[in-house]
């Protein structure tokens, strides 16, 4: 599973977990930490808090942007993006007009080019995409999503046309893929290449697209063919590929509801739902290359649905009585492509917080009822746990720790502990690559860490709210480019 941030959610299991037949009633017990999934160890025990350093304020601008990277970018409540280098200095503002930052899918660009989602003002405030080099902050490409009209002699943009879906960037960095009405009157899928300079068209249809997904490995974007956006009307999934210029049908729903992705098994093969006013349901697993479509699960579930790719393991909550359910009592129920019958946790807990590929365990909202510090867990095979939170974040390097506990605080190798903030208890970590410095990002503000020296500097204040905890969420607001 792909990690769009180097923040890390370390989770303490503590003794023996429960089997899959064990009670709730039975107290819940725990794992050693030594199973858990992360190359170092529980300092906590060797925490030894010194005063806090002092904190300076690092100038706007005070040198220019480092001609070489990477950079960090970061985005205002009020809609101001900023890049800075990697030590916090050339603090400098993009000078574009009321624009959305387009995030790189792993949060890192291996091209020094960002994408700005924006409005033409000169084309009746249509939407368009600006194409940005970094550090120059030169516009190298313009793309109107709704120029056929200037294009094409009497061409009128369909009315169901949608230009509200997110452009996104393939996994490898180099295409960003948008929907757009450019050559015709629906929208078609397009993408731009970041090594060409070129836009390509890879669609063309009587429909509009929908939902769209980019396969892992960059070949394929999965997406949905659209007859009415009013009622959500699907005619067909389809994948196309800007690799190979391919375009190949992979199924028609006979509800012709919303098809949502779930999740990559692998770079070929997929998971999908329906998802419409009935609620979420008919999870399908669908295979690319050989075209082969199986039913996974046809009922109707709750809107908690976690998938572990590694096992094709599914968790979720199924409603009882429902057409196509066939269970018989309520609960979590776990399915996978082995064994597509399925089988109930033991485990009294109503929501499914998702798949935390670094412990191994699907995690719920249910406090442990013996341990009010921490919330049930379980694995793929069935096996119950209570998992306490701790929020920390390990140097590329695995030489030092930022730990979230009463505090922000800064551990080495050795153990030794410094306290960097003492009011924030939650908040996000980025790592320079080289493991020299860090910024770290609690309640809005963003401060520097130089490695070396210890030496906190205050960049910003007011970005936009970042939430980090158990649930394993981040902004999609700050990110490097050029990593």
């Amino acid at each position: 599973m792909r990690s769009r941030y180097t923040l890390l959610l370390i989770l303490f299991l503590l003794t023996s977990c429960v089997s899959s037949q064990s009670k709730l009633e039975t107290p819940i017990s725990t794992l050693e930490t030594s199973q858990i999934k992360t190359t170092t160890p529980s300092v906590l025990s060797m925490i030894s808090p010194t005063t806090p350093p002092t904190i300076t304020v690092a100038p706007p601008a005070a040198v220019g942007l480092d001609p070489q990277g990477p950079w960090l970018i970061y985005k205002t409540s009020g809609d101001d993006v900023f890049i800075i280098n990697k030590d916090g200095s050339g603090r400098t503002q993009l000078p574009y007009y009321a624009f959305r930052l387009i995030d790189p899918y792993d949060a890192s660009s291996s091209l020094p080019l960002i994408a700005v989602s924006t409005v033409d003002k000169e084309m009746n405030y249509s939407s368009c995409i600006d194409i940005v080099s970094i550090p120059a902050l030169n516009t190298i490409k313009h793309i109107s999503l709704q120029s056929c009209p200037e294009i094409i002699p009497g061409c009128e943009i369909h009315p169901q046309a949608s230009f509200s879906f997110e452009p996104k960037w393939s996994p490898d960095g180099r295409y960003l893929a948008f929907i757009g009405a450019i050559e015709g009157p629906t929208t078609d899928l397009y993408v731009y290449d970041g090594e060409t300079d070129e836009i390509k068209r890879l669609t063309d249809g009587p429909n509009q697209v929908g939902w769209y997904y980019w396969s892992p490995d960059s070949k394929w974007i999965v997406h949905e063919e659209v007859s009415d956006f009013m009622g959500w009307q699907v005619e067909s999934i389809w994948s196309a590929s800007p690799v190979t210029d391919e375009v190949r049908w992979v199924f028609s729903p006979k509800s012709k509801r919303s098809q949502r992705l779930l999740g990559w098994i692998d770079n070929d093969s997929f998971i999908t739902y329906e998802h419409s006013m009935y609620g979420k349901g008919n999870l399908v697993l669908s295979r690319i290359e050989n075209g082969i479509v199986t039913s996974v699960f046809p009922g109707l579930f709750h809107d908690d649905v976690a998938l572990d790719p590694e096992t094709g393991t599914i968790a979720f909550y199924p409603f009882v009585g429902a057409p196509d359910t066939n269970i018989g009592e309520p609960g979590i129920y776990t399915i996978s492509l082995n064994n597509i019958n399925p089988t109930r946790i033991e485990i009294e807990a109503l929501n499914i917080l998702g798949w935390f590929e670094d412990i191994g365990y699907f995690l719920t909202s249910t406090v442990c009822p013996n341990d009010p510090g921490g919330k049930l867990g379980f694995t793929p095979d069935g096996s119950v746990a209570c998992v306490k939170n701790r929020i920390s974040s390990i140097s590329p390097d695995n030489e030092w720790e930022i730990l979230f506990d009463k505090g922000i605080h800064i551990i080495n190798s050795s153990g030794e502990s410094t306290l960097l903030l003492a009011s924030y208890s939650d908040g996000s970590v980025y790592w320079r690559p080289d493991s020299n410095g860090v910024f770290i990002i609690p309640d809005g503000n963003v401060y520097y860490l130089d490695i070396s020296t210890l030496e906190l500097k205050f960049i910003n204040d007011d970005l936009v709210s970042t939430f980090n905890s158990i649930h394993g969420m981040n902004s999609a607001l700050v990110m490097w480019i050029n990593k």
